[in-house]
């Protein structure tokens, strides 16, 4: 069984930006022949995969010919490209979705516009990276780019002045290349914001699943247990009482336990990629570690604490008492329990929905610690 590291990375630009050059500069990935790789699409969406040692892949979505003439179709290609690696499991995810303009071209398209607009209201963490930097008489539209892209809902330190590449200059001097370590910070601080806020929706997916499966549950219960005899009897109320609160007690303890698994392979997933991330700074700078990275290391045993974060998520939710009208029409008296079920239902969804809201919040803070 491969038990390699993997992370994908989604690349968009236009040709000539500079890709091939910056992942160069990022990973110490020499891009094979543009157009080349294994086709994600029949149009122009292409997977490398990079082996980085014996225990690190990168795999590589390039959108190659992106251009403003087929604006609606690349939109369709990334869009469907990027819903289809958003799963339960973290390892398929996007972990760093790159678009990259050239400070010389001076210049960000209406489609481009539309393509970073529908990745943030999806949900996606976008850092955009300008390139060509270097260049003279380029403060003016870089400024002007980064108004704009900061228009479209991209946040300040997820704008990234960069040059991949040493150039001679004037007199003999040489440029050094910029901007690694400012786009590997955000590759790691993007992951743990997106791990935040898909884990906790993951896991109230999950839980409404769950929960709707209980209350159809305890409608079949229902419709077997009250007949003409017992419509009206007490004890019938305290048998489908008994019934569906011992059945959404097991419920709750499995919505715990999965929101459990899924955050700790999350942090596990994340500790690991955040080390070959070092390791690559390393080798890329000749630094065996950077300092400025501490302040965002995150040790594997906060899984305990997350795990006590998520065990608190259903705290408080103890099974509605179901309380009918007498009725002795048994189909009056089968609505009525139904009714009382779907109360129940929807109190303890709307009560998972505020907690895991909450518990997103949460985890972001811990950010900070």
């Amino acid at each position: 069984m491969d038990k390699k590291l993997k992370t994908n990375v989604l690349m968009i630009g236009k040709s000539g930006v500079g890709k091939s050059s910056l992942l160069n500069y990022i990973f110490g990935l020499e891009l094979e022949k543009t157009g080349t790789g294994r086709p994600v699409t029949a149009e122009g969406l292409y997977q490398h995969a990079y082996d980085c040692g014996a225990a690190f892949t990168i795999n590589l979505y390039d959108t190659w010919g992106l251009e403003a003439n087929q604006a609606e179709r690349w939109q369709d290609l990334i869009m469907t490209e990027v819903k289809r690696h958003d799963c339960n499991h973290i390892a398929e995810w996007f972990h760093t979705i790159i678009y990259v303009f050239s400070a010389k071209s001076a210049r960000i398209e209406g489609f481009e516009k539309a393509i970073i607009r529908e990745l943030i209201d999806q949900g996606n963490r976008v850092m955009t990276v300008l390139s060509h930097c270097d260049l003279p008489n380029v403060d003016g539209a870089i400024h002007e780019m980064e108004a704009i892209i900061e228009d479209l809902g991209i946040y300040r330190r997820n704008i990234v002045r960069a040059c991949s590449v040493t150039k001679k200059l004037l007199g003999g001097l040489e440029s050094e290349p910029f901007g690694m370590e400012d786009i590997i910070h955000n590759i790691r601080e993007n992951l743990w914001q997106s791990i935040c806020l898909k884990v906790p929706g993951n896991v109230l997916t999950h839980a409404q699943l769950l929960l709707e499966n209980w209350r159809n549950d305890v409608y079949d219960y229902i419709e077997e247990t009250v007949t003409v005899f017992n419509a009206s009897s007490q004890s019938t109320v305290n048998r489908i009482n008994d019934y569906a609160g011992h059945s959404v007690e097991v419920i709750y303890e499995a919505i715990s336990q999965y929101g459990e698994e899924k955050m700790a392979e999350a942090i596990t997933y994340y500790c690991q990629l955040v080390d070959q991330l070092n390791a690559l700074a390393g080798e890329r700078t000749g630094k065996p570690e950077w300092g400025r990275f501490t302040d965002f290391d995150f040790s594997r045993d906060r899984v305990d604490m997350v795990c006590e974060l998520l065990a608190n998520l259903v705290v408080g939710l103890i099974p509605l008492a179901i309380f009918f009208l007498p009725s002795i029409n048994r189909d009056n008296r089968v609505q009525e329990f139904k009714d009382g079920i779907d109360a129940s239902y929807n109190r303890m969804l709307e009560t998972l929905t505020h907690e895991t809201q909450k518990l997103g919040v949460q985890l972001l803070q811990m950010q900070a610690e």
